[in-house]
């Protein structure tokens, strides 16, 4: 093996970076329906690498387990499968009319969430749910054995849609889609005051009681694309197209047709930025996606004009090529342009889904229907459209590529990255069509499809985890690491603007290793952190970049605990800068039954302990005490309880 120096922002790959065209290598590859028409929408998996996937179905389909019958025009349907591929459950919802579910999300614990829309009633478990009006948003949340939790229905009298879903690291479930006219999510009455499509993003907990939701719209043709995700700090990006002037919050953003949005709120659904990007013909956002650093990947498309036909998200137009051609653009966690780029021929192409990877990578799925180069030489459809699948890697540079597809239509619709960097896409077919493992037949219309892929190349090191966090008065740094082979040092290193090189923390062998606590922080202060592993034959390995601000320091008087105490309490306190410190305690009545002297203290958190004596050393009786830090008012006074 080659030396190598690999940074997990270009996919910690390998000793050797490939220099030709690269396909993707096949793991397996299955198809799914019935004789009627068939789709996937999308897929998720979860960390033990089960694959979920939604879409809808008509007539009678079949996705591994026992057929599933529709009860009307098309039926709603959710399966589960291992890592190989093996069935684990399937089912369907669904009344009398059209319903579909648009996307599906997976948390932790292999509990799923799936969203869509319904029309009359649908019972997913929970009793039946009926449609206000004409289409309704539906969410669903089952375990992991598919076992039913909760299932909600919100809409108004008009066309309303739930078309994307996503878990924040907490178990929340957030909700993005379309809606006319006016209604609830479960909180205050959204009303855009419009008769056109508006958008929507909305937060449940984990049992699915209304959390905040947001609307966004204007009087103009509305919307048609929304896609939602959640970053590793519980911020949430709203992505899709809008027409006229529309306010996300930070003001109106106009378009010249239809164009491409980009927002960001935080956990608390509180506008942090907004940008519009497009030109004169139509623009669209159709999926979104963000890394292990917050940065947020877009997909979709935008058109081709004699008067326009260019797009530019901060590093240049992008200039279509024919009638419709594939946007893919990275953007850091505050909107700033990373890169970007189009790919296409003369004819119409669409980038539909996105995903990330540990290592920053992005994987991109949709359709193509003339030749289009992602980097690796030109892929041409064999028919009407061909599914597409390409992967790059964290700045944006090709590594592999691939099209598939017979004489009809062919779409990939969904995409995911698991765990172990492996690919699944999902989505629809009609001809016969070879993934890699032969042939799939279509057993009548389209129907779905599932496959799953791995890098051309194996990943001897990986580090799919690396983060920072602020605990308490220190700074804990955490990752995980796949190694294929054994490892000669790991050492985490820790820079700041005090410091111009950066230090080593701690060095040490085992990679089951997985968190480092860094107590020697002050406040005020930017740290940055990089883990570094190198092979016994001198391959070196490094991480992301992650970088953590302690906050400043307020003086403070925190709660005692335990309360109610006996005879004992602790009660913390934070200095801003050095004071001496004296806590005095207090009867009801005013009366000072007690001074703890703590002297000179420096700044940071402390701790001083009461055993429930006055000042001759007498234990005081049961009743409501008072404390506070003697000539410093602003610290405020707390109230504790002395029960025996």
């Amino acid at each position: 093996m080659k030396k190598a120096v690999c940074h997990a922002a270009t996919l910690l790959a390998l000793a050797v970076t490939p220099v030709h065209a690269q396909f993707p290598v096949h793991v397996w590859s299955q198809r799914f329906g019935g004789p009627s028409a068939d789709a996937a929408t999308k897929v998720a998996t979860d960390p033990s690498g089960n694959i979920f996937v939604t879409g809808h179905f008509a007539a009678t389909a079949n996705f591994g387990g026992s057929p599933l019958i529709s009860a009307g025009s098309t039926d709603i349907f959710l399966a589960r499968y291992d890592a190989n591929g093996a069935h684990q459950w399937s089912k369907r919802f669904g009344g009398t009319s059209a319903d579909d579910g648009f996307d599906v999300a997976a948390d932790a614990s292999g509990n799923v969430v799936v969203v869509g829309q319904f029309q009359s009633s649908a019972d997913f478990g929970g009793g039946p749910l009926t449609s206000a009006g004409g289409r309704d948003i539906f969410i669903a949340y089952f375990d992991a054995t598919g076992a039913h939790q909760w299932s909600r229905r919100f809409g108004g009298a008009s066309d309303d849609e739930g078309y994307s879903v996503a878990f924040d690291a907490n178990g929340f479930v957030i909700v993005g889609g379309r809606f006319r006219g006016k209604m609830s999510l479960g909180g205050p009455i959204i009303d855009t005051h419009t008769y056109f499509n508006d958008i929507f993003v909305a937060k449940y907990d984990a049992s699915g009681n209304h959390v905040w939701s947001r609307g966004f719209g204007d009087t103009s043709t509305g919307v048609d694309d929304v896609a939602v995700t959640v970053d590793p700090a519980g911020n949430v990006v709203l992505v899709g197209a809008f027409v006229g002037p529309v306010d996300f919050g930070g003001g109106a953003l106009t378009s010249s047709e239809s164009d491409v949005f980009v927002a960001k709120y935080s956990p608390f659904g509180v506008h942090l930025w907004s940008k519009g990007f497009g030109s004169v013909p139509r623009d669209t956002a159709k999926d979104v996606a963000t890394d292990a650093s917050g940065n947020i990947a877009v997909t979709g498309w935008f058109a081709f004009h004699t008067n326009g036909g260019t797009i530019d998200f901060g590093g240049g137009p992008l200039t279509s090529a024919g009638s419709m051609d594939i946007f893919v653009v990275e953007l850091d966690g505050s909107g700033a342009h990373l890169w970007s780029h189009r790919f296409g021929g003369t004819d119409q192409e669409q980038g539909i889904a996105i995903a990330t990877g540990s290592a920053g990578t992005v994987t991109v799925a949709g359709l193509i229907r003339s030749g289009t180069d992602f980097g690796g030489g030109v892929l041409n459809a064999a028919g009407l459209n061909d599914a597409f699948l390409a992967k790059f890697d964290a700045a944006g540079v090709h590594q592999w590529s691939q099209r598939f597809g017979g004489t009809a239509s062919e779409s990939g619709n969904g995409v995911a990255v698991d765990l172990a960097g492996a690919v699944v896409v999902v989505g629809d077919f009609a001809s016969p069509t070879n993934f890699g493992g032969g042939a799939l037949t279509s057993a009548g219309a389209n129907d779905v499809f599932v496959a799953r892929f791995e890098d051309p190349h194996p990943i001897p090191v990986f580090i799919t985890r690396f983060d920072a966090k602020v605990r308490s008065a220190a700074i804990e740094v955490g990752w995980n690491i796949r190694a294929d082979e054994s490892l000669k040092t790991i050492t985490l290193y820790r820079r700041d603007e005090r410091e111009p090189a950066p230090i080593a923390l701690s060095s040490w062998t085992d990679p089951l290793r997985t968190f480092y606590v860094d107590s020697n922080v002050e406040a005020g202060h930017t740290y940055h952190y990089e883990l570094i592993l190198e092979t016994p034959d001198g391959s070196v390995y490094r991480s992301q970049t992650s970088t953590v601000t302690m906050p400043a320091l307020a003086s403070a008087l925190g709660q005692n605990h335990p309360n109610p105490f006996n005879p004992t309490t602790s009660i913390d306190y934070t200095l801003a800068e050095p004071s001496k410190v004296v806590v005095a305690i207090y009867r009801a009545n005013g009366e000072r039954v007690a001074r703890l002297d703590e002297g000179l203290q420096g700044p940071g958190v402390h701790r001083v302990s009461w055993d429930g004596r006055d000042a001759r050393g007498v234990f005081v009786s049961s009743g409501v005490y008072f404390y506070e830090v003697e000539g410093n008012p602003s610290m405020g006074v707390r109230k504790m309880v002395l029960l025996k």
